[in-house]
């Protein structure tokens, strides 16, 4: 069976509650995660992408790289944002394990414009 995730793109929210529940858990208590103009904690929105790759791909899919994607703008807690997903394809001179390549895209509208928040490509190994 083939895999893709082509059209995938998730709307999401993380919420202040979320926020201070990640802080307790890592016990990153970093000040830029809090007050007024706190931001979402990077590892909580990889998570989510991580989710993301397994809703779409099925349970025991594998994936490396996530933690390299890069960040250009923050979200906020209660900030809509969106997770787009490209379909794999597989990375030459790896197929032998089955990896492939996912594009991930991270992005919110600001002052009307989509804008991106995180970009890059993760490398997966999908569940059979």
């Amino acid at each position: 069976m083939v895999k893709t995730a082509t059209d995938i793109n998730i709307a999401r929210v993380i919420t202040r509650e979320e926020v201070d529940r990640y802080a307790e858990l890592t016990g990153d208590y970093n000040p830029i995660h809090f007050g007024e103009n706190a931001i979402v904690h990077g590892g909580l929105l990889i998570g989510r992408i991580s989710a993301m790759v397994w809703r779409t791909f099925g349970d025991g899919t594998r994936a490396r790289g996530i933690d390299k994607l890069r960040f250009d703008r923050p979200i906020y807690p209660g900030e809509q944002f969106f997770i787009s997903l490209g379909d794999p394809v597989p990375l030459q001179g790896r197929t032998r394990l089955g990896e492939q390549i996912v594009q991930v895209t991270v992005t919110k509208i600001c002052k009307g414009q989509e804008k991106d928040v995180a970009s890059g490509e993760i490398i997966v190994i999908l569940s059979t």
